[in-house]
């Protein structure tokens, strides 16, 4: 009896996939920088603050480019966007790599301002699609 059980536990959860079937909001948007192209690749990330009752923390991220400043956010799958939740927002745009052998690099080569942050991002569960978009500050 107690194998059939878990053998069920098993078979239900593999079939609602990694994320278990929870629900996302599909976000989407673009990055600039002054109103400009971004001057380099470049990453947005979404980190959980807190989640909605019953919803698991989980981050999101989307890539930008030069000749592309538009992102899409993943948590689970490509495209399909952040569990209900508020989350902190954070883009990062090296114009040239950071080492961890000078650390100030990843502040010195960050396009985007230290001092500048995005305002956070609350998704509500049954939302529809956002756009966020996001033009980030000249650097000093």
């Amino acid at each position: 009896m107690r194998q059939r059980l878990l053998l069920g536990l098993f078979a239900a959860i593999a079939l609602t996939g990694c994320d278990g079937g929870l629900p996302t909001v599909p976000v989407t948007g673009q990055v600039t920088f002054a109103g400009s192209a971004p001057p380099a690749a470049g990453t947005i990330t979404f980190m959980p603050m807190e989640a909605k009752a019953g919803m698991p923390r989980r981050p999101g991220s989307g890539r930008f480019s030069p000749d592309n400043s538009a992102y899409e956010v993943t948590s689970f799958t490509s495209g399909d966007g952040l569990v209900p939740g508020r989350y902190a927002v954070n883009i990062s745009c090296y114009t040239s790599p950071p080492t961890s052998a000078r650390p100030e690099t990843f502040v010195t080569n960050n396009a985007v301002p230290q001092s500048w942050k995005p305002q956070e991002l609350v998704i509500e569960e049954g939302s529809d699609a956002l756009e966020m978009n996001y033009d980030v500050p000249p650097k000093k």
